[in-house]
């Protein structure tokens, strides 16, 4: 915990907020936490879909690192617990946001065209 709090005393200095984060002991305490609305979820993955679980019975959206769950059937049980429990489920996908996408795409319909990873940069 005192790391956690040393970190975040240094970013406050560098990149204040306006309240200040606050650091939590466990995942039990994130998971009842009243500040919190939303947990990402970046464990292995043969533990992702029990912190689902019980994030969803805690009323928080979820983030899930991909892949998601070890089978389908897991990841289905993942998403009806978010429905059943009224929060958002959302793999943590963020190639689909980024910039560079409409270029890769653009890219490879062209015919006879070598992708360069200088291609991107910048982008």
């Amino acid at each position: 915990m005192q790391r956690s709090r040393q970190f975040i005393r240094e970013g406050q200095r560098e990149f204040p907020f306006a309240a200040e984060p606050a650091a939590l002991g466990s995942y039990e305490e994130l998971l009842t936490s009243k500040s919190v609305d939303v947990v990402y979820v970046p464990l292995p993955t043969g533990l992702r879909k029990e912190w689902v679980l019980r994030a969803a019975a805690a009323g928080k959206h979820v983030i899930c690192e991909k892949p998601c769950g070890v089978s389908f059937a897991d990841v289905q049980e993942m998403v009806a617990a978010c429905r059943k429990n009224r929060v958002q489920f959302m793999d943590g996908v963020m190639f689909m946001h980024s910039p560079r996408l409409p270029r890769v795409r653009k890219c490879s319909t062209m015919e006879k065209r070598r992708v360069h990873p200088a291609d991107f940069i910048g982008i």
